[in-house]
């Protein structure tokens, strides 16, 4: 949840619709029963490494303004663990 607070806090956004926002996706979460953390699903470090390989190798990746490193793919499914 951490890593949404983060996002939505780079919108430009008043501080009361952040929350909202927030809310709403945390609210939304809850009623359709989806699991938060990577480990609900029986996620383990041990598949980070091909899970961010595959993620590199994606097209979609091309056009995302940002550029990762397979290091920072990896931190950001452990923050999800």
């Amino acid at each position: 949840m951490n890593a949404l607070v983060r996002l939505v806090g780079r919108c430009e956004l008043k501080k009361s619709d952040d929350r909202d926002a927030i809310n709403a996706v945390s609210e939304l979460i809850a009623e359709v029963g989806i699991n938060k953390r990577l480990a609900d699903v029986g996620a383990t470090t041990g598949h980070y490494g091909a899970w961010a390989q595959a993620a590199l190798e994606d097209i979609c990746l091309r056009s995302n303004p940002r550029t990762a490193s397979l290091e920072q793919i990896v931190g950001l499914y452990a923050a999800a663990q």
